[in-house]
Parts: C-alpha cells; structure tokens; sequence
C-alpha cells in the first residue's frame, strides 16, 4: 500500500469510528434519564442533579440543531423537557418542550400522548392562552375550563376555585397572615389522599374541626381532567379542593408530597403531617389541633 492510499484508509476508518460514538447529545440525555428513573430519596437531591444535566444538553443544542438529531434523540429530548417543565412548572422547560414536540411532529412521529402531555404542561406552567391556542390547533380532546381572575396584588398567595360543572376556574386571593387553619395538600387521584379523607371522615370530632378549620389545594401540577376535582368536590365538599396557582406563591408549604396538612396558628407553623400509613395519622392530626389556635376571625 502506498502512502497516500494508507493515509487515506486511516482518514476514512476514523470518520468510522466517530460515526459510531454516540452524539455529545446522545451521553447528555442518556445521563438524564438514568438520574431521572434513579430511586433517589432525596427529591432536592436529584433535581438538582437533573438541572445539571439539563444545562448540558442545552448546551449541546447550541451546537446540534434540532433537526440534526437521531429521532430517539429528538424523543428523549421532548422527554427530558417534559421532566423538568413537570419538576420545576417552569416556563423555558416548557418553550423547550414545544420546541422538541414541533420536530416531533416535523418528522410525523408526534403521538396523541405526546400532544396531550404538552396541554397539561401548558395549563401547568399557566400559559393559559397557548394551551387554549393548542386545543384549538392540535384538535386535542380536552375540555378546557374558562379562567377568569380575581386576584389582586394585595396578597402573595392565590388559589384557583373550580365551579361545580368544571366550566370555569376563578382565581382569588388566599392570605394566611393571622390565620389559624390546616392547609392541606392534596391530589383527588391520590390514592393516600382518599384513604386520608375516608379516615378522618371516619371520626366525627375531627370531621367538625377539619370542616371549620382547613383548606384543600391541589399543587401546581398536571390536570388531565378538572372535572376530576370537580367529583371530588361534590363527593364530599367539607375536603373540598382548590388549586394552587402557582408554588412559588407559597414558600411556606416545605413539600407538595400528597397528602400534607400544615398548621398554622396565626399565619405561622406550628406542626407538619405528611403522608398517610393508615388511621395512626388521626393522632398526629390531633396533636396538630392541640398545637393551634382553632378558633380564627378568618374563615379558612
């Protein structure tokens, strides 16, 4: 062999090889997925470590347009917006994950769940005008509730209040300051939250002290159906729910894990619950009350 001919044969078997290694992208999102499917304890822990790993696949984008990528790469990347428009209810995870549905469609390999989970995403991070756009776009079968707003800047927090037919979701208001109440976190397809409700239904003194004294939210998170929490409701309206706007409007909830009754006694803390093992809970929910001033000039 001569030597321009070997220098050839070695140009063209590294082209080879660098094909075969997987995309910068490819190891990112990999990486991604394997800390998002991980049986971390620590929520904080891992979504910290799944922001990391985020911001090198953005930085991958920079250089790898998404129209370059592998079509399970494109997947993967729809993915891992999803995880973190989903963990964060935060917007740009979201624009990222429109942006990965848009390819996904390019390429006609876009499905039904692809587009319904990017509906839910929207209502999610309160991009209430886009989703209704998308329903409109993407012909998505999904009854979207009409959203009016009541609020005000006078206080931090504010709750969504969902009407009995599921048509119409009002925004209010919701101060804690100098209120003694039980807030409580909650998700109707919670299967610990049901189990919660049924065993406190289940004892009529704590029946009366949680009817006069607590309130129901839901977190800011994915609703496929509102007419879900409309059930719910109905079902039984003294552990009737209504929708946290948005987290960060409540700092001084210290987890969404469901369910989560937090005491307050004048607009401050003064025990946490979380989860539901059974009927033993009752007791902490009773010293939770013995902790807090019940009787309040605020209604809850």
């Amino acid at each position: 062999m001569n030597p321009h001919s070997f220098v050839l044969s070695i140009c063209a078997l590294m082209a080879l090889v660098a094909h075969a290694q997987p995309a910068p992208i490819s190891k990112d999102l990999a990486a991604f997925h394997a800390i998002d499917e991980s049986s971390l304890d620590d929520i904080a822990s891992r979504n910290a470590r799944l922001a990391a790993e985020y911001r090198h696949i953005r930085a991958d984008l920079d250089r790898s347009p998404l129209a370059t990528l592998a079509d399970d790469d494109a997947r993967a990347l729809f993915r891992a917006s999803n995880a973190m428009a989903f963990y964060t209810d935060e917007k740009p995870y979201a624009a990222d994950m429109r942006r990965a549905l848009g390819e996904l469609e390019r390429r006609r390999i876009a499905t039904a769940d692809d587009r319904e989970r990017m509906f839910e995403i929207l209502v999610t991070v309160r991009e209430l005008d886009a989703a209704k756009r998308f329903v409109r776009d993407e012909h998505i079968d999904a009854r979207l509730p009409r959203f009016e707003d009541r609020s005000t800047a006078a206080t931090r927090s504010s709750l969504w209040a969902l009407s009995s037919d599921a048509g119409t979701l009002t925004r209010h208001d919701y101060a804690l300051t100098h209120r003694s109440v039980v807030i409580v976190v909650s998700a109707p397809w919670c299967h610990f939250t049901q189990d919660a409700r049924r065993d406190i239904a289940s004892d009529s003194d704590l029946t009366a002290r949680m009817s006069a004294s607590s309130k129901w939210i839901l977190p800011q998170q994915p609703v496929r159906d509102f007419a879900d929490i409309a059930t719910w409701n109905r079902d039984d309206p003294r552990f009737a729910m209504e929708l946290v706007y948005e987290s960060r409007e409540w700092p001084m909830i210290s987890s969404w894990a469901t369910p989560g009754f937090f005491f307050f006694r004048d607009g401050k803390i003064v025990r946490v619950v979380v989860g539901w093992p059974g009927r033993e809970r009752l007791d902490d929910l009773r010293e939770g009350f013995r902790r807090m001033d019940a009787t309040s000039s605020m209604p809850p």
